[in-house]
């Protein structure tokens, strides 16, 4: 975003990492102080967070210490469950802290997600700078915050974009990449990074022989679906924290879209699978509505609603899955893979796409050199 000229303080609002997750009886508030270097100011919010007993903190903080002793990896992987099991977490600490984590985080319930991703997650968030593990909460649509500055600055620098051109097939000699085919028109290229979903990308390599490899391990990744349920109330109604966790709930995330202009907007995310997959949207709704009304009885109805379902969303970050992610390289000189389902080490995030790409581009520039 720097490079391109946005600046953080337009785009973004930067705020110290705070979690304040509600649960039907109890609720836990965990903040990190950001005068304390890392990893102190993680442990110093463990140890202070208020609603939870004594007993739970002190767990969460020695499985903290032991995790960062040992660089937060791992000798096998394992779900983030038997880790967490294996450190004696208490139920409600699962409930209200680990989960909700590794559901934002990988998209995938404690039960079945990858401890190795969730943990490189926590390491890059926690243990280098206290910066890092800020919530950075977009101010504007994600097309203005990047991809619309992106495209400007390309054009700047003589560079073109072509948008609603869809890539057919590639065209390869010799396994060497020599283009691509653009309806009916090749356009050739030296280079080429494939940039999109898993299943058109696996769609593009299938045909090619030396491609097929790539494409089995596509298609081998599962997904899991995120649904976010808009809801529109009088200005006057507000979240205390632009960020509010839930647990018990449908709705394990709640954002108050104020931040972005949007006041009276509440955002209700829902990661992961579940029965309210076989809500519709009313019905879903209407459910979010009442969960709302349970901890703000004061504010009224909805005055209208919208549910946007991305049945898959990510990949489902499951336990192993870094095996079957393929890397950048390709068995094609010249062609690249770049998403946020390739071998980043990430959960499938903003974060692990850009990675991808920009290491594409470096190997490019390597080779150009």
């Amino acid at each position: 975003m720097s490079l391109i000229g946005q600046k953080e303080e337009d785009a973004l609002l930067r705020v110290p990492l705070r979690l304040q997750v509600s649960g039907p009886s109890t609720s836990i508030d965990l903040r990190t102080l950001p005068h304390l270097p890392a990893p102190l100011h993680l442990g110093w919010g463990l140890l202070t967070a208020r609603g939870l007993p004594l007993r739970d903190r002190w767990q969460a903080l020695l499985m903290s210490l032991k995790l960062w002793a040992n660089n937060f990896s791992l000798d096998k992987d394992l779900s983030v469950a038997a880790l967490l099991k294996q450190h004696n977490q208490p139920t409600q600490l699962i409930e209200q802290l680990w989960e909700p984590l590794c559901l934002a985080a990988l998209n995938t319930s404690t039960a079945h997600a990858s401890a190795e991703i969730f943990l490189r997650v926590l390491r890059d968030s926690f243990s280098r700078t206290r910066r890092d593990a800020d919530l950075l909460i977009p101010r504007h649509d994600l097309g203005l915050l990047f991809p619309k500055a992106a495209f400007d600055f390309i054009e700047q620098h003589e560079g073109l974009v072509h948008l609603n051109q869809r890539v057919t097939a590639l065209r390869m000699d010799h396994d060497r990449i020599s283009g691509v085919m653009v309806n009916d028109q090749m356009i050739a290229a030296r280079e080429v990074i494939i940039a999109t979903s898993p299943r058109v990308s696996s769609r593009l390599l299938a045909p090619h022989p030396s491609l097929l490899h790539t494409a089995s391990q596509i298609e081998q990744l599962a997904y899991e679906p995120i649904v976010t349920v808009y809801l529109r109330y009088p200005a006057e109604c507000r979240l205390e924290l632009p960020m509010v966790g839930k647990s018990g709930t449908l709705a394990q995330w709640l954002f108050d879209r104020r931040v972005c202009g949007q006041e009276g907007v509440i955002a209700a995310v829902i990661s992961g699978s579940g029965h309210h997959m076989d809500m519709d949207n009313q019905a879903l709704s209407h459910h979010i509505a009442v969960e709302l009304a349970e901890h703000h009885p004061h504010w009224p109805r909805p005055l209208e609603s919208l549910v946007i379902r991305e049945k898959r969303a990510t990949f489902h970050c499951g336990v192993d899955v870094n095996r079957i992610r393929p890397g950048n390289a390709t068995a094609v000189d010249g062609l690249w893979l770049a998403g946020d389902y390739t071998d980043t080490g990430y959960p499938a995030t903003l974060e692990g796409a850009v990675c991808s790409g920009v290491q594409c581009a470096q190997e490019i520039i390597a080779r150009s050199a």
